[in-house]
């Protein structure tokens, strides 16, 4: 786990690399490195984690004509080196190094052969070509800057800013308030794209043209029916953990008391050997905090668990700098305690296993039985709206008034064709919300140096729950929710367990905001009433506080407050990112 920073064409110096390192040099404490030609600039922040030797530092190349900057885990390396050692002859125990040999040997056609999370760039200096690489369901991040002076990628956006000149993309402000998220490559930043998981990019570095395509195509059709669905799933899920157990460095655990961290907890306390360290966030006063039941299974395991409060005080002093490391507005409350836990954690392992995936590929929402009665995907789209294009228009103006026509069916949010199976509106779970989920454990995670694992995104799993008729996940009326999981949850833990109602990791953000008058007042003078808010429709603001100093608390006033507050919070520190320099821009993570 890195930090990756790249620069193509004119922009290109080792000035401008070591200055785009700098600003993600949170995310790999342990070596920073450079590499050049003159024209291409690899830099990079190594986190240690395989192989802790300075052999396996990056870039990493063999003979210069081929360099990598790497940034994840291939965790199946170790078998691919089995069939590569027969062609080359390995200096390190790196997966680094296996991942350089197989775009040495099979190049792109060996992507399908890893089991991983992974973002990187490879340049080919014999072929003038910069490959850019993502997973495939985008695990990790990887986004890009290109014009007519050239290319420059990173893991976080904040290393692109400082070299550019653009500002906020209009068009994709609208579509974030209206749907908490940016479809497609597009960010918030004019200029600034994401590249999509299981995509890769190509650019000429003589010509500079640029091709972005497709490597992963996620299954379509729902029509497998697998007689021993539970059991085939916890060989699969033993794997996979077993294959995420696999670091020289220490591991624990993030427990939230629910059924998939807890089945986590099971198999890794099978496989481990040793006592881990587990981890949860619980909610002083929240009558719904689930940390009770992290503390139950963690003594049923005999896990060393390290139970950590959060409260309102933590949220508002935590806020600021999250949003720095999230390089988007905070667009969902569970952001800022697992910023803390993993602060907390990183004290005594480098490497957490979470039970994050598992209600996106097994159907586990509430939302997911509605989807069964959805006759659209139009509506599915709609369902995830979080503020109604009539308030957007009443937040900016004659601003939103040229897009928000446009986004009323969201009919693009998924590509590809509906499906009969209903996979289409499944899709749209990993559309709009996996990759907003992944980006949030990885920002949150790796501003302190923490690498994240998730065994229910091995690409085996993923698979078998996209492939799986959606009665055998649900039950043939829908009234059921991941039924292999919370079979094999009765199986690990008892009937008693598994009959208790599903309360989901909820961050009491509305009580604080209308009970308590501290947090609120700060809501209101340090984030509303800020410079940070210039974008929003004269008067806009003003009556939003107006509401809350009435105490008007119903859900869209809960809502506006959230989405405006943080927005307000991003454009200020987004601002003073772009205007530092290159070579300060590093220092601004300590807001």
């Amino acid at each position: 786990m890195c930090g990756i920073f790249g620069i193509v064409g004119e922009r290109a110096s080792r000035h401008a690399g070591s200055s785009g390192r700098r600003a993600i040099e949170h995310r790999g404490p342990d070596a920073e490195g450079l590499w050049t030609d003159g024209k291409v600039v690899f830099a990079h922040s190594r986190l240690s984690i395989l192989d802790l030797s300075a052999d396996a530092n990056q870039p990493f190349f063999q003979n210069e004509q081929q360099v990598i900057t790497y940034n994840g885990e291939i965790f199946n390396f170790e078998e691919l080196r089995r069939e590569l050692v027969t062609d080359f002859q390995f200096k390190t125990s790196s997966d680094t190094e296996v991942l350089y040999r197989l775009l040495e040997k099979w190049g792109r056609q060996g992507l399908r052969r890893l089991n991983g999370m992974f973002a990187f760039g490879y340049y080919d200096r014999t072929q003038k070509k910069l490959l850019l690489v993502r997973d495939r369901f985008g695990i990790k991040p990887l986004y890009f800057f290109h014009d007519h002076r050239g290319l420059i990628f990173s893991s976080e956006q904040k290393a692109i800013y400082p070299f550019i000149e653009e500002g906020i993309d209009e068009r994709a402000l609208v579509e974030y308030l209206s749907f908490k998220c940016v479809s497609g490559q597009r960010t918030l930043v004019r200029g600034v794209s994401e590249l999509n998981p299981g995509h890769w990019l190509e650019l000429d570095v003589v010509t500079n043209r640029m091709s972005v395509e497709r490597w992963y195509e996620m299954p379509r059709e729902r029509d497998q029916v697998t007689p021993d669905l539970v059991e085939s799933t916890e060989y699969l899920l033993e794997d996979a953990v077993r294959l995420r157990l696999i670091s020289d460095v220490p591991v624990g655990l993030q427990l939230s008391g629910g059924v998939d961290s807890s089945i986590i907890a099971y198999l890794v306390s099978a496989k481990a050997g040793k006592k881990l360290n587990s981890y949860s966030i619980g909610f002083p006063g929240d009558d719904q905090d689930e940390s009770k039941y992290a503390e139950k299974v963690s003594a049923q395991l005999g896990l060393n668990h390290h139970p950590i409060e959060f409260t309102a005080r933590d949220f508002m002093e935590l806020w600021e700098q999250a949003t720095y490391h999230n390089d988007e507005p905070i667009n969902h409350p569970h952001s800022l305690p697992i910023f803390k836990l993993s602060q907390v954690a990183r004290q005594d392992v480098t490497v957490l296993l979470s039970g994050e995936g598992a209600d996106e590929t097994f159907l586990g929402y509430e939302h997911h039985r509605r989807y069964l009665s959805l006759a659209s995907l139009k509506e599915a789209c709609a369902f995830h709206q979080f503020l109604p294009l009539k308030v957007v228009q009443q937040m900016l103006g004659n601003l939103a008034l040229t897009f928000t026509d446009q986004l009323g069916g969201r009919q693009d949010c998924v590509k590809g064709p509906a499906t009969k199976s209903g996979n289409t509106k499944h899709m749209v779970e990993f559309s709009l919300h996996l990759n907003s989920l992944l980006n949030r454990i990885d920002k949150m995670s790796m501003a302190h140096a923490m690498e994240i694992r998730t065994p229910f995104l091995d690409y085996r799993i993923v698979e078998r729950g996209l492939r799986e008729k959606m009665a055998n996940l649900v039950g043939e009326d829908g009234d059921e929710r991941k039924r292999p999981l919370m079979r094999l949850y009765e199986k690990f833990f008892g009937e008693d367990m598994s009959r208790r109602k599903k309360v989901g990791f909820r961050v009491p953000f509305d009580e604080w905001l209308r009970e308590d008058f501290r947090f609120r007042e700060y809501v209101i003078q340090k984030i509303l009433l800020s410079e940070g808010t210039d974008v929003f429709a004269s008067g806009y603001v003003e009556g939003l506080v107006g509401r809350l100093h009435r105490a008007e608390f119903v859900p869209s006033t809960f809502r506006e407050a959230w989405v405006v507050a943080n927005f307000a919070i991003w454009n200020r520190v987004f601002n003073e990112v772009r205007q530092a320099s290159p070579s300060l821009s590093g220092s601004l993570r300590h807001l």
